[in-house]
């Protein structure tokens, strides 16, 4: 039986606790729209405003390293959350800082973009039984990429690879769907936040969750004047139907807010910082000359010459006092028979690239990326060893390609779908279920560029040839549309004949279209050509080979 100490603790709990009110209920519930544009700019720097500072050692050991937990006795287990509650800010503030100052970090974040997304970005496809809608659905999708953005700020390639870049740079983004524009609005990993009272009615990090552990709502903060930090005491909850929420892969199932992709490198960034700071140190000392002065009296004139070096090591000043610096050179002022000697340190290190190579090679491990493809640099690999480390890449790249899928793009023609067949922008048949727009959706992503171009066509004509893929497939792995390459190719196959029919109409020989549209000619249709009248033909380099190893029809 509970005491009356007790009794009145839990009272007083039950007091001090927030009260569940409609507007906190509702907070989450179906009836919110967001059709407003929630701004980034306020009049005032917030009192309770989130101000996160990097501390160096914090920093340095990115989440807390096993072997400072272990000195330190501050081995605490627990969620992937319990740990994200103090070092995710830190993290995200740190990888911001490495992208605006470290060009290592912001090449990395590029090239990861630039392999994932391609030139283009994912194109869209729709196959289902029905060829108009899927021909309407095309060019409404087409239309609205023009201006997908509340912003203005970018096009559908633009708008899917900043869903990309943020995601490795901060570990996830937010996009609010503005109804009535039918547009988004993209918020930064900062500002998704609980407020000031984080962790209560059921928030974690700026999500709140059901019993399961499914997002129902965003918490949005605005920044402070000039971009400050986000006021907390001002957080707007944002309907989960309502948004769509892009996230990094997550390693724990206990986790809730994504993570910066390169978090587990950033000692060694610190580290690379450090090392090519003391290269530079070193070039700078190396090109100052030095000059001995052998002179009666040189420790006084010295001393004269000198400023006070507040790090001497003894009482009067004389290791210090005889080393004097200027812009370009040294002097040291030794008295007669005195001689000063270096000490060899093999400065500049003739290992310093592969030095620095090693250690980017150890970051660029945290996504998958080979060092040579950050560096541009294949020069001591060979065909082998080139591709079977791009291969291993393009794995890891093809996972990012496929989360990217199905946490953005598709949620993004789901909800523009269902947008526009309730207006009658698309209009779809009675015996057509609406779900098969949903189901029949295809996003091609770019194919990987291969060592060897020419082995790589061959491949897809392989695989076209056997059936293992198709015309369309092959054409979005390369960045195209087959609707428009079939156009663009119609247009010139007409073109081609129209200009083969006027030729061979000047000059009474017959010539080949297929010269004028780049399409090859195969050698029996050649030959039975020539029987016609010595057409004007194109050679191939195929042909040729053919030709040097067989040699001609009667052997000579």
């Amino acid at each position: 039986m509970p005491t009356k100490k007790t009794s009145k603790r839990k009272a007083s709990r039950k007091k001090q606790a927030p009260a569940r009110t409609r507007e906190n209920t509702t907070a989450t519930g179906r009836s919110h729209q967001p059709d407003q544009i929630y701004t980034t700019r306020r009049r005032y720097t917030p009192v309770g405003a989130l101000d996160c500072q990097v501390k160096p050692n914090e920093a340095s050991l990115g989440f807390r390293s096993a072997s400072f937990a272990r000195e330190n006795g501050d081995v605490v287990g627990g969620s992937h959350d319990w740990h994200a509650q103090t070092d995710r800010r830190t993290m995200i503030h740190q990888s911001r800082g490495f992208d605006r100052d470290n060009v290592f970090y912001a090449a990395l974040l590029n090239r990861a973009v630039n392999a994932i997304m391609g030139p283009k970005g994912f194109i869209f496809d729709l196959n289902t039984k029905d060829e108009r809608v899927n021909a309407d659905a095309k060019r409404l999708f087409r239309e609205w990429g023009r201006d997908p953005e509340v912003r203005g700020l970018w096009a559908w390639n633009g708008l899917q690879k900043m869903q990309l870049r943020e995601t490795l740079a901060a570990g996830d983004i937010l996009n609010i769907k503005i109804r009535s524009k039918r547009q988004l609005q993209m918020i930064e990993a900062e500002r998704i936040h609980g407020g000031s009272d984080e962790y209560s009615q059921g928030g974690n990090q700026g999500v709140r969750k059901n019993k399961w552990g499914r997002a129902e709502a965003y918490g949005v903060g605005n920044y402070g004047l000039g971009g400050a930090a986000v006021d907390t005491s001002n957080v707007k909850w944002i309907d989960a139907k309502d948004s769509i929420f892009m996230y990094n892969i997550v390693k724990r199932t206990g986790q809730t807010r994504g993570m910066p992709a390169l978090q587990e490198s950033f000692p060694n960034f610190h580290r690379l910082r450090d090392i090519l700071d003391a290269e530079a140190t070193a070039w700078d000392r190396l090109s100052r000359f030095a000059v001995g002065v052998m002179a009666k009296d040189a420790a006084d004139k010295g001393q004269l010459a000198s400023v006070e070096d507040s790090t001497k090591t003894n009482t009067d000043g004389h290791l210090t006092d005889r080393v004097s610096y200027v812009d370009q050179g040294t002097f040291f002022w030794g008295e007669p028979g005195e001689d000063l000697k270096g000490i060899e340190q093999n400065r500049p290190n003739q290992h310093f690239y592969e030095s620095v190579k090693t250690f980017l090679r150890l970051i660029t491990m945290a996504i998958g990326m080979p060092v040579e493809y950050l560096l541009f640099d294949f020069e001591k690999a060979n065909f082998s060893q080139s591709r079977s480390t791009l291969t291993l890449a393009y794995f890891v790249f093809r996972d990012w390609q496929q989360l990217l899928i199905r946490l953005f793009h598709r949620r993004v023609w789901n909800w523009l779908a269902g947008t526009w067949v309730l207006d009658g922008s698309l209009q779809i048949p009675k015996s057509m279920d609406f779900k098969d727009l949903l189901r029949y959706q295809q996003w091609h992503v770019p194919a990987f560029p291969w060592v060897d171009p020419l082995k790589e066509a061959q491949a897809w004509e392989k695989q076209m040839g056997i059936g293992l893929t198709t015309h369309t497939e092959a054409l979005a792995a390369q960045g195209r549309d087959r609707d428009e390459q079939n156009d663009q190719r119609e247009h010139e196959i007409k073109d081609a004949i129209d200009r083969a029919k006027k030729l061979t109409k000047e000059t009474g020989v017959p010539v080949d279209w297929r010269m004028f549209a780049g399409l090859e000619t195969g050698k029996t249709e050649r030959a039975a050509m020539v029987t016609k009248g010595n057409p004007i033909t194109i050679t191939t380099p195929d042909d040729d080979e053919d030709d040097d190893n067989q040699g001609d029809a009667d052997g000579k």
